[in-house]
């Protein structure tokens, strides 16, 4: 079984830590958001804008990055479908900031991922945490901060921290390091990467308007074939904001009805003010190690464990 789900533990690793790289060749296109808009319901002077007129955060690219033509074809004859997946690729367009906590969960596990994050995407500062919880038990816990353009990392439960400047590192850019911290723990939700779920198969899917923590919301139903994704095949639900593209909730189900994978939002709060006292991180008492060597001691020493730590290493 766990060898089924490996590729959507790998799947989520990737979304936790490459943001604003993507791996898709793409075609150039120009849908104007007021087709996006059609499918929202909404206007805004924003919105009136072309997405290649947005700055998009300096972390994505200026136009959808469509597969292939034929992925583009079906964006053009379906846009109100297409609008709700533009919505999720280019959230963080309208996610300033946003303060929240949620949940992975795999089946057939006696464990789940808790993340709490505060990010602020204005200035640059993510302060999130990481929790893998076993039979009620927390047994691995990660802490980031990004702020003033030095990352930081905490392991409490090894008593380790690392750091690195964001600006002048030889091992990436820094919009490419900026793009990873700021989205570490929390992008599965601002930035997330399950936009792949609906995007091209949109006779597979329905949606409708609905309210969800309080917020106006598109509440998306339909089948996931196994030619978009073997270990998921089967219904789904998903969830997502209408005005930010912001995931709210996913839920893949196994035969019976059963819940099998499942990102559950518990709170999220969004585009309201975060006090800077929420961007500290206190590693007194810590030893400093370097990066790579704080990756070693992720749990399991592996890449679905250790949850971005390891990712973040390498280039």
């Amino acid at each position: 079984m766990m060898k089924k789900w490996l590729p959507i533990v790998l799947l989520t690793v990737l979304a936790l830590v490459l943001i604003g790289i993507k791996t898709y060749p793409f075609l150039k296109s120009h849908f104007l958001t007021e087709e996006t808009n059609q499918a929202q319901g909404k206007k805004s002077e924003e919105d009136s804008l072309t997405f290649d007129e947005k700055k998009h955060r300096g972390f994505k690219e200026a136009t959808f990055p469509f597969q292939n033509e034929e992925k583009k074809k079906l964006a053009e004859a379906h846009p109100d479908q297409f609008g709700i997946v533009q919505k999720m690729y280019y959230s963080w367009d309208f996610i300033d900031n946003a303060q929240g906590k949620y949940e992975i969960k795999y089946p057939d596990e006696n464990k789940f991922r808790l993340y709490t994050f505060s990010v602020d995407l204005e200035n640059r500062k993510n302060r999130s945490t990481y929790e893998l919880i076993e039979n009620g038990q927390v047994i691995e816990t990660i802490h980031v901060l990004l702020k003033d353009g030095i990352a930081t990392r905490q392991m409490p439960q090894k008593h380790i921290f690392t750091k690195e400047p964001i600006e002048n590192n030889p091992r990436a850019g820094a919009d490419s390091l900026y793009g990873r911290y700021i989205g570490l723990f929390n992008s599965d939700i601002t930035n997330s990467e399950w936009y792949i779920l609906i995007e091209g198969n949109y006779e597979d899917w329905t949606y409708s308007e609905v309210e969800f923590l309080g917020m106006p919301a598109f509440l998306i139903k339909g089948t996931i074939s196994e030619d978009k994704s073997e270990a998921l095949a089967g219904p789904f639900t998903m969830t997502v904001s209408k005005e930010t593209g912001a995931l709210l909730d996913l839920k893949c189900y196994e035969e019976n009805e059963k819940v099998g994978f499942s990102i559950t939002v518990q709170d999220l709060s969004i585009n309201k003010d975060i006090p800077d006292d929420v961007f500290v991180l206190d590693v007194n008492g810590n030893k400093e190690v370097d990066n790579t060597e704080f990756n070693l001691n992720g749990v399991g020493n592996s890449g679905e464990e250790k949850t971005g730590g390891e990712e973040i290493s390498h280039d």
